[in-house]
């Protein structure tokens, strides 16, 4: 049954309503003092709350207003114990969140009725609470999969490219420098024929995890498709860009990785543009994948930037 906390310092009202909700299986709690009343509340969350008009140490009405300014206590159903049922007093307790009122005398079906009623709606309040916190964490994990690739736990490429195009408008705005990486597996064909596509899973999610722990934290890290990476580095030039797809192909040259007992060893290439005043995202990723290519055309496991220039190859 409910457990209910009676506020009240009048020893006849208190054994009355003991008498009625004990005989109906309820768990009972009494204080005489409303002040203490709030910390009893907050320890034992009771389904509803008793709280007489009249206290010894302060008013019901400012009881009340305190009760329900707690966010501990507010979904909490208050029924105030009244010595009568005056029109203007009601309507000040009802403005300060009172669930309902029982006046003097205090008769059992009366009280029972009020009382089931008070606490299917704290029930059916933490029912909703209940779902509504499934609802949310439902939400959060359908946002976490639109936002994040499965394979390699970085951004997916519509999330990069949301967020990189922010980053790409206040480097204009503010004068700074950008460069976009573009980071991509060398020769994931051959693993994927050779050794199968969990061995290139594996590739990938070692790679990943090399960009976005050489990364800093201000830097976007996002699987274009396939084994593309895309790092946006903002307040970064094509200098630091490259030193950037320096350090993560350097960590990654003849990286073992195994799978089933068979291992392979891991390379990558990258290319890396700077932003310039008529560049977009678009721009940016394009001509740091054309460097891409020229590193993978120029023997792969290098970096090529757009001070290079594109070779005729």
């Amino acid at each position: 049954m409910a457990h209910i906390l009676i506020v009240d310092s009048v020893k006849d009202n208190i054994n009355l309503l003991q008498y009625f909700l004990k005989q109906d299986g309820h768990q009972v709690t009494v204080t005489t003092q409303a002040l203490e009343a709030l910390g009893l509340a907050c320890q034992l969350q009771p389904d509803t709350i008793l709280l007489n008009t009249i206290a010894p140490d302060i008013a019901g009405l400012t009881m009340l207003e305190q009760i329900k300014k707690n966010p501990l206590l507010i979904k909490i159903p208050i029924i105030m114990l009244m010595e009568d049922d005056n029109t203007e007093q009601l309507s000040n307790y009802f403005d300060l969140g009172a669930h309902d009122y029982i006046a003097k005398p205090f008769k059992s079906p009366v009280l029972r009725a009020r009382i089931k009623v008070a606490v299917a709606f704290k029930q059916y309040q933490d029912r909703l609470a209940q779902s509504n916190a499934k609802l949310a964490a439902a939400n959060q994990r359908l946002e976490h999969v639109t936002i994040t690739d499965t394979l390699t736990q970085l951004v997916s490429r519509d999330q990069f490219y949301k967020l990189a195009t922010i980053e790409v408008s206040k480097a204009k705005r503010f004068n700074n420098s950008l460069a976009i990486i573009i980071v991509d597996a060398d020769k994931l064909k051959h693993l994927n024929n050779n050794y199968g596509h969990t061995m290139g899973d594996e590739a990938l999610r070692t790679i990943a995890e090399i960009c976005r722990t050489s990364a800093r934290d201000i830097d976007i890290v996002g699987r274009l498709g396939s084994a593309e990476i895309a790092i946006c580095c903002a307040q970064t030039g094509l200098t630091g860009g490259k030193g950037l797809a320096e350090r993560i192909r350097s960590a990654l040259e003849n990286t073992i990785i195994s799978d089933n007992n068979q291992t392979a060893t891991l390379s990558v290439s990258s290319g890396v543009s700077e932003l310039k005043d008529e560049d977009d995202i678009d721009t940016l990723v394009n001509r740091a994948t054309q460097q891409l290519y020229q590193a993978k055309a120029l023997g792969r496991n290098r970096v090529c930037a757009d001070d290079e220039g594109l070779a005729t190859l």
